[in-house]
This record gives structure tokens, C-alpha cells and sequence, in this order.
């Protein structure tokens, strides 16, 4: 099991996520690695990994996380990975196992980690 599998199995575990949202995490990581090649490991995903099991949790819950500041969008999509990240992210919000939609909130902090995972992986 690696690290990255490790830190999902404490989350659920520990009752931080349930079964299904353990579920999406490894049908992303699939997604991921067959339709981008992308590897999402400890080291480069740790971050995005958390994020997105907990905007899950969110979302199950009815909660959701303030906007993000119109600067730092603008900072964001500035990056050189913005609009990989954001094909990425629209490629997860449309998967068949995320059944509600997330809101914008929530896709603009997951494309903020992919940009990361994608700097990450350029390295």
C-alpha cells in the first residue's frame, strides 16, 4: 500500500471520510493515471488528495467553504498549468460517482492543487 493509499485508509478509518468518498478518491487516482498519466503520490498530491476527500464530505453534508478571493483567481489562472488543471478538474466534476455537482468554491481550490500536483510533476 503506498503512503498515498495509507493516508486515504486513516481518513476513512478515523471516520474523517466514508467508504463511497474512499471510493471516488481511488476511481480519481485511476482516472487520473489512465486519461493523463498523471501519478498521484505522497509527495506530489498529499494536499489535493485531502482536499477533494473533504469536499466530498462537504458536499454530503450540505456545507460548503467560502469563495476564493477574486485576486488569487486571477493569480490562478495566470499559471502556466491553469487551464490543464482546469480541464482536469471539469474531466472529475463530470465523472459518474461525483453525483452532485461541486460548487465553484470547491473546483477552484481543487484546480489550485492540481496546478500544484501538475508543478509537481515538472520538477
Amino acid at each position: 500500500m503506498s503512503a498515498l493509499d495509507e493516508r486515504i485508509a486513516v481518513m476513512k478509518d478515523t471516520g474523517i471520510i466514508n467508504a463511497a468518498t474512499a471510493e471516488k478518491l481511488a476511481l480519481i487516482q485511476n482516472m487520473l493515471m489512465t486519461n493523463y498519466g498523471i501519478q498521484l503520490t505522497e509527495e506530489n498530491a498529499a494536499p489535493f488528495v485531502t482536499h477533494i476527500a473533504l469536499a466530498f464530505e462537504r458536499l454530503n453534508k450540505n456545507e460548503e467553504i467560502s469563495p476564493i478571493d477574486d485576486f488569487i483567481l486571477e493569480e490562478i489562472k495566470a499559471s502556466e498549468d491553469y487551464a490543464h488543471a482546469s480541464e482536469i478538474a471539469d474531466c472529475i466534476c463530470k465523472m459518474d460517482t461525483v453525483a452532485k455537482a461541486l460548487p465553484e468554491s470547491e473546483k477552484a481550490c481543487i484546480i489550485i492543487h492540481l496546478i500544484n500536483v501538475l508543478a509537481s510533476i515538472r520538477e
